[in-house]
Formats: C-alpha cells, structure tokens, sequence
C-alpha cells in the first residue's frame, strides 16, 4: 500500500512552540497557560520567572490580574521555590505596591529553603507594606508572617504585630487575627498573650 507523502498537512502535525517572549506579548490568561511548560525546563525556567514578573508592574485589566497574579506567583513557587534573584524582583513589585495582597499570600511559598537573612529581608518588606496600607494589608500580612520560617526573635515580633492588630481592626476580623494568635501559642508560651486576647475579645461589641 503506498502512502501519499503529501497527505499529512504540516500545521495538523506541528504543534505549537511557545518561548519566552510569549509571556510577555500574549494576554495574560494564554500566557499563564504556557507557563508551566517554560518553567519546568532548566533552560527558560529563569527567563520566564522573571517574563512572568514583569507582568506584576505592568498595568493588566483589573479581573485579569485578580485571578492571574495568585496564579502567577502560586506557579514561581512551585517551579522554583526560593530563587534569591526571583525573590528580590517579587519584593520589588511589592515595594510598588501593585497586586500587594497576591504577592504577600505567596511569598511564604517563595522563602523555601531561604536563610535566615533572606526571611528577615521578607519580613521587613512586609512591615513596610503594612506602613503603607494598614486597613487593607493587615490581615494578609499577619497570615504570611506566620507561614514563614521565624526565627525567635521575629516570631515575637510577629506575636507583637498581631497583639496590636487585636485592638485595631474591625470586630469582624478579630476572630481571623485571633486565630493566628493561637495557632502560635503553646506551653512555652508566655501567659500574658492569651491574657490580652481574652482582654481583647471580651470588649467586642455583641452581633
């Protein structure tokens, strides 16, 4: 039987090849949807980290970026964990204060394995968001501190962060910064924390 060497067309067995540069030209949905091809090879896996980024300071259609950022950084942290040079570049959007809340949700994932310095690096950036927006960063902040690796030092700090937080926000989100408060707490704990939330909670306005 002879096949007709012509039969095949080229564009029904070719599949499509994306680079780098597509991350940046295409949509964001389409790019984030190559994405993970170009982080999983060593080659692009940086170049396209840092493609991806740059789409974190470029002005993107609200809905768009509400769904992609989470998603953009969910994927750095998955391909690439802890990257100094990616790090520096997700706390530099963050200092811009674009997709704030996205970046600080995620930089937990983005601190696996970091040194001690590189987590204090994080925990400053985050305080000084927080300078910068302390109604609307106060509880993604709190919630981030205590998914990093803390030394003790910071860890008090962190505790001290969110004593503060019980007397500053809104009744509804007392409940949210209590529970963080104690998941932290444990038989070494010092007593006058859960003194101050009780103190705290029982001034709470009845629903």
């Amino acid at each position: 039987m002879q096949y007709d060497d012509n039969y095949y067309d080229d564009d029904e067995v070719e599949e499509d090849v994306h680079d780098v540069d597509d991350l940046q030209d295409l949509p964001l949905p389409e790019a984030l949807a190559i994405a993970p091809d170009l982080l999983g090879h060593e080659d692009t896996r940086l170049p396209a980290a840092f493609a991806l980024l740059e789409r974190l300071k470029l002005p993107a259609p609200e809905d768009d970026m509400a769904e992609g950022a989470p998603k953009l950084l969910r994927l750095l942290g998955r391909f690439l964990g802890y990257h100094p040079a990616v790090l520096e570049q997700v706390l530099e959007a963050l200092s811009l204060g674009e997709c704030s809340g996205p970046i600080i949700e995620a930089l937990p994932l983005l601190v696996v394995g970091a040194g001690p310095e590189e987590v204090a690096q994080v925990v400053e950036a985050l305080k000084q968001a927080l300078q910068d927006d302390l109604a609307g960063l106060l509880l993604p902040v709190l919630g981030a501190l205590f998914d990093l690796p803390l030394g003790p030092r910071l860890r008090r700090e962190a505790l001290g962060l969110a004593q503060e937080a019980l007397a500053v926000v809104q009744d509804a989100d007392v409940p949210v910064v209590v529970r963080t408060l104690l998941q932290t707490l444990d038989e070494h704990s010092d007593p006058a924390v859960l003194a101050h939330i009780r103190a705290e909670c029982a001034g709470l306005s009845p629903q």
